[in-house]
């Protein structure tokens, strides 16, 4: 932790050279001028600005001056706080009126009624009386059906919601006062109901696309389930319908695809062991023909009894898994056969350019002497920077979400993970669509130009 003078000292420095961060840090020499170039910045910009804390009566004061209609901008210049906060209390107040800004102790003040403002007529109270028992029979069925908050303004339901609390209450009071009441029309309502008996025209629907969405392992999204449905990839008729209406109904199924977020835990990088081949491709991941742009890695997989590891080569053509290979040991050896392996299923006349992260298989002497003999170009990621990798970092991703992850693997040995893997990277290149290729799979795509037989 570098001290307040330190920097100070450190920023003098900096405007000794001019402004160079780099000059300055080879100057002081214990800090770098990323750290510097933060300091200066921090500095250049102006304070941030402090908002007061606002107590419940501020809170509540300003709930009440916007509902009279004042300015929102006003309010937040007089109190000292962000416009947003403005609104985020009208939003709270509206929800819970006068409930959101109570302490525990404290009670809602009951208006006091002066008998002399009360009318004389009978009928006039009756009816005063009447409004008053309708709007609290409305309110207890909003709360007690739709579980909103007790400051919930019945006016602002859907119409759906309304028909709900209309039904609930028809019973005691007619349905036209109850539509006056929830400000909505008779005949909404009355549309509502109906469509509320009405059999659900999605129901054979929802089925075929929780089917799918099973079928998956619960890793395809709706678009691919809106393709699977339109090409009948379920063993049914195609059916034509729009993506927005397959994410609504898997939205209301609660078919929900559950990625994984976790970190990386597998580093193999050991220090610069070797030359630095440059990186030739520049996120630049895409190729006109097959054999032209390989990228490589080597992942990580954490079964309960123990670890393995996959070593693949992906091809930047269409994403095909060119060749791969599964070891408890992630050696030079698993690196080297991935690539024997490769390096075998292409033309002596073909010299792709394979591109790696700087992980230390990838650098040693047995690596670069496989490359050179076999005419291929090294192209290698910047040190702990896994975009210049994205395309094969992207594959182990969907691998791993769609094959291993939230998946049952007690009990499972090596030699039943490495069948089940094997067939997935299969069904992966030979019948898995992709978007990207047309909803062709690497090889169908592959036929589809005469690259394969």
């Amino acid at each position: 932790m570098y001290s307040l003078e330190f920097k100070k000292k450190a920023l003098s420095v900096v405007d000794k050279h001019g402004g160079s961060c780099i000059k300055a840090a080879r100057e002081l020499k214990v800090v770098c001028p990323r750290t510097l170039r933060r300091w200066r910045d921090e500095k250049a910009k102006p304070p941030r600005k402090r908002y007061t804390h606002l107590s419940r009566t501020q809170k509540r004061s300003i709930a009440r001056h916007l509902q009279q209609g004042d300015s929102a901008a006003l309010l937040s210049e007089h109190y000292g706080v962000s416009i947003t906060t403005v609104y985020n209390i009208r939003d709270e107040y509206r929800q819970k009126g006068e409930f959101s800004f109570m302490e525990r102790k404290e009670k809602i003040e009951v208006p006091r009624i002066d008998p002399k403002d009360l009318p004389d007529d009978i009928d006039a109270l009756k009816k005063r009386c009447a409004e008053l028992e309708l709007d609290n029979a409305i309110l207890e069925q909003t709360i007690e059906i739709l579980k909103k908050e007790p400051g919930v303004d019945p006016s602002d339901l859907s119409n759906t919601e309304k028909m709900m609390v209309i039904g609930a209450s028809k019973a005691r009071f007619s349905v036209s006062d109850l539509c006056d009441r929830l400000c909505i029309a008779r005949s909404s309502y009355y549309y509502s109901r109906n469509a509320a008996k009405r059999p659900d025209p999605h129901a054979d629907m929802r089925n075929r696309i929780r089917a799918i969405f099973e079928q998956s392992g619960m890793t395809f999204g709706s678009e691919r389930i809106w393709h699977s449905l339109r090409v009948g990839d379920d063993g049914l008729d195609p059916v034509i319908v729009s993506e927005k209406v397959v994410r609504r109904l898997m939205r209301e199924e609660g078919l929900v695809v559950i990625y994984n977020k976790k970190k990386r835990t597998y580093s193999s990088y050991k220090g610069e062991i070797s030359e630095h081949p440059g990186n030739k491709v520049c996120r630049n991941f895409h190729t006109d023909k097959p054999n032209v742009l390989w990228l490589t890695d080597i992942t990580q997989f954490t079964l309960p009894d123990y670890k393995c590891y996959l070593s693949a080569i992906i091809d930047c053509f269409d994403g095909k898994v060119t060749s791969y290979r599964l070891s408890k040991n992630p050696d030079a050896k698993l690196a080297n056969s991935t690539l024997i392996q490769a390096v075998g299923s292409i033309r002596a006349s073909e010299h792709p350019m394979l591109h790696s992260d700087c992980g230390c298989h990838y650098r040693w002497p047995g690596w670069i002497g496989l490359c050179e003999a076999h005419g291929i170009v090294r192209s290698m990621s910047k040190r702990a920077c896994s975009p210049d990798n994205a395309a094969c970092e992207a594959f182990f991703g969907r691998l791993k979400n769609e094959f291993f992850y939230y998946r049952d693997w007690d009990s499972v040995s090596f030699e039943e993970f490495s069948d089940r893997l094997d067939r997935y990277i299969k069904y992966y290149n030979n019948d898995r669509k992709k978007k990207s290729l047309g909803w062709m799979s690497p090889m169908q795509y592959r036929k589809s130009l005469g690259y394969a037989a």
